[in-house]
C-alpha cells in the first residue's frame, strides 16, 4: 500500500492462489482492504492489474472499480 498525497491508497497486489478462486476468500480479503480504506479515512481506492487478467478486472468491476486508464 502507498499513499500519494494523503488521501488516495493504492492497493500494489491482490492474488489469491487459483486454487482458492471462487470459494469467496477474495470477497473477504476485498472486504478487509475497504474496511481499511473507510477506517483511515481515505478519500480514493485503487489499483493497478495486468490488462489481459480478465478475471481479476471482472471481480474488480463487480466490487465497483472502473477503469480509468490502460
Amino acid at each position: 500500500q502507498e499513499t500519494y498525497d494523503g488521501i488516495e491508497l493504492e492497493l500494489k497486489r491482490f492474488y489469491l492462489l487459483k486454487a482458492h478462486h471462487g470459494k469467496g476468500f477474495a470477497d473477504q480479503m476485498m472486504a478487509v482492504c475497504e474496511a481499511q480504506v473507510r477506517e483511515l479515512n481515505y478519500t480514493s481506492f485503487w489499483l493497478g492489474v495486468w490488462e489481459k487478467n480478465f478475471i481479476a478486472q471482472k471481480f474488480y468491476q463487480k466490487k465497483g472499480f472502473k477503469k480509468i486508464a490502460s
